[in-house]
């Protein structure tokens, strides 16, 4: 660019009073003005002008396709040999392409350094969160295991492009001080574990003697018993400390036990925790919380009594916490509690018997948590609901968990006022893969949801409660909305009748999307299935989309019934009523003992391939006592029978 062109683009820039990158051949210059936003795109003698002040590229940035620079890191730079720890990465794209995260539309990553793709944390790529334009910053947090011999090691990464290049700065190598882990026993700190002695100062004491970068407690099998406080985390209402047996406050630690063998047991009219945790990635594993339920007084509500808020807690200052092959029972209170923490997990835990009709008690409560995660648990006949999360929790995944026998319901989501539970900023669940029966005695649905916002409910088990299977309930002025119910299975097992409705969307909800459900057998006739209040709540083809069966138990002799069969259309054919296409009853094949042998399509009705099709129709109850068959199949009629037959039911005559 000669003399003449750069004081052109100058007097421009002057005038417009904006901000420019104006980018040449081989230089950057920035112009700083008022305008806060916008992008202009112009030519002025050969050269790209982009008007942007939000850009954040700076002077010296190169300019390419791909491109980035380091903005900072979050990583220990002590860590326990083979434990895991989070760290974060943050990176800016100065490049002119935007970044995309496998597996959307590229494979941008950030990949190991020192050496190139070495594996000494554990891995050797991190994913981007989401896409990054040109000039934004993307934070990558990720987890490493430390390398399992003490020593010294590099930690350094760069931005990669699979498959095509490496890119941009590299992050700043940092030495890692692996060291071997401190390992301390109960017992040598006079923890006896015979059933009878406090043991709570002693166990309190080998916590206290772990150095500032943690450690490991061990707590062999035996039971131990837990009188003395080791302090307050966090006040009631009136302002009183919130007393615990034990305190985990230093980061990096593991609280492990031998399994069932490891009890941790609450003295006789105790009003505290067991355990509260206050630090920074902390595992507890392998032992037994007993809240002595018998000896402890839960016949009044919450904070009287001897009733705390959880067995096991975590406080608002922890984070990356992990319970994991634990046990907790028998408390007047919530099983295992997080109170606003930052990515917790519950894994692989037993969760039962806590509680009072009075107090309460859930099995797990993730309240005003983010990121929290609930995988495969058992949760079983806990007072209050199996699963709570609510408080303005975010980003919560509640996964493979079997969930039985629980008084107020199975899953809670948010609440109905503020003090259950409810926040505008519930949002964000996936809900996946549990199976969940025989909840909800206390009249609350297997798995509700209490105006909370964009979750995924998907491919549940959830039959044979007491009440509904799924709801959306809105009490409140706050609707649920931007909710994905699909794949699941809402039904009672014939033929069992407690389930009252499969799915009840109802109050305020909105854009909430039924995609294949299926729901069997739910409440005294077909509307119990799935019932929508507001058909404006959901989509619009959503009767088309799920799969619907009722059929009734028994039937007295003569009298009629309203059934519901749903089939899907497997066949290359479009069913319609002129087409001859029906529905025709089986085992025997053109049997008329119901009062029918066929029923017809709607006039309009058209069933393309892969779609559903709901059939309502009316039976008539033979005249005689017994058991007999119910099953159907269509029929392209005068060419052939189509597909597989509906599932046989007995219906007994009586």
């Amino acid at each position: 660019m000669n003399q003449k062109q750069e004081k052109s683009v100058e007097r421009v820039l002057r005038t417009l009073q904006k901000e420019f990158i104006a980018v040449g051949k081989s230089q950057v210059r920035i112009w700083h003005a008022w305008l806060g936003a916008g992008i202009l795109v112009g030519l002025v003698s050969g050269i790209v002008l982009v008007a942007n002040n939000k850009l954040n590229i700076e002077e010296g940035d190169a300019v390419s396709s791909n491109n980035s620079r380091f903005i900072s890191q979050e990583v220990p730079t002590v860590m326990e040999a083979g434990r895991t720890y989070r760290v974060s990465i943050t990176m800016r794209n100065t490049g002119t392409k935007t970044w995309f995260s496998y597996p959307d539309f590229g494979f941008y990553r950030l990949g190991s350094q020192s050496p190139q793709d070495n594996q000494t944390w554990g891995l050797l790529r991190a994913e981007i969160p989401n896409a990054v334009p040109r000039g934004q910053n993307t934070v990558v947090t990720f987890i490493v295991t430390a390398p399992v011999v003490p020593g010294t090691y590099d930690f350094q990464w760069r931005m990669v492009e699979e498959f095509k290049q490496w890119f941009g700065s590299l992050t700043p190598k940092t030495s890692i001080n692996v060291i071997a882990p401190k390992i301390v026993s109960v017992k040598n700190f006079g923890a006896k574990g015979d059933g009878v002695s406090d043991d709570a100062p002693a166990i309190q004491q080998a916590m206290n003697s772990l150095p500032s970068t943690g450690g490991t407690v061990f707590v062999p099998a035996g039971i131990y018993m837990l009188g003395t406080s080791a302090g307050g985390v966090e006040t009631y209402p009136d302002g009183t400390l919130i007393q615990s047996a034990l305190i985990i406050n230093k980061n990096n630690v593991t609280f492990s036990g031998e399994g069932a063998a490891s009890v941790l047991k609450l003295m006789p009219r105790k009003k505290m925790r067991i355990l509260s945790i206050t630090s920074k990635n902390a595992i507890v594993e392998k032992i037994v919380a007993d809240g002595n339920k018998s000896n402890r007084n839960g016949s009044v509500p919450w904070p009287h009594g001897d009733v705390v808020d959880a067995l096991l807690y975590a406080s608002p200052s922890s984070k990356d916490i992990i319970l994991r092959n634990c046990e907790s029972r028998n408390g007047i209170e919530d099983g295992i509690g997080f109170w606003k923490s930052i990515s917790p997990v519950v894994h692989d835990c037993y969760s039962h018997d806590n509680g009072t009709i009075q107090a309460g008690g859930a099995g797990i409560s993730l309240s005003g948590v983010l990121e929290g995660k609930a995988v495969d648990n058992k949760i079983v006949g806990n007072t209050a609901t199996g699963i709570w999360s609510a408080f303005g929790s975010a980003n919560v995944t509640l996964e493979n968990n079997l969930i039985e026998n629980n008084y107020a319901g199975g899953i809670t989501i948010g609440g109905s006022a503020p003090d259950v539970g409810f926040s505008s900023n519930n949002s964000g669940f996936v809900i996946v893969g549990n199976t969940l029966s025989e909840n909800g005695a206390g009249g609350f649905a297997a798995l509700t949801v209490f105006s909370s916002k964009n979750g995924e409910i998907k491919n549940n088990v959830v039959t044979d409660n007491f009440f509904d299977g799924i709801q959306f309930n809105d009490e409140n002025t706050t609707p649920s909305e931007s909710w994905i119910v699909k794949g699941n299975i809402c039904s009672n097992t014939f033929p069992a009748r407690d389930q009252d409705f499969g799915i009840r969307i109802l109050g305020l909800s909105r854009s909430v999307t039924l995609a294949e459900n299926k729901c069997e057998h739910n409440g005294t006739d077909p509307s119990h299935q799935i019932f929508v209040q507001n058909p404006s709540a959901v989509n619009v083809d959503w009767s088309s989309e799920n799969n619907v069966t009722y059929v009734p138990r028994t039937l007295k002799s003569g009298r009629t019934s309203v059934v519901a069969v749903t089939l899907k259309n497997t066949t290359n054919k479009t069913w319609t009523r002129q087409g001859n296409f029906r529905l025709g009853s089986q085992n025997p094949q053109d049997n008329q003992r119901w009062g029918i042998n066929r029923v017809n399509l709607g006039e309009s009705d058209i069933v393309s391939p892969e779609q559903h099709k709901t059939f309502l129709f009316s039976i008539q109850a033979p005249p005689r006592a017994g058991s007999y068959n119910f099953q159907w199949r269509m029929v392209e009629e005068l060419v052939e029978w189509l597909g597989d037959p509906t599932e046989n039911f007995i219906i007994s005559v009586y």
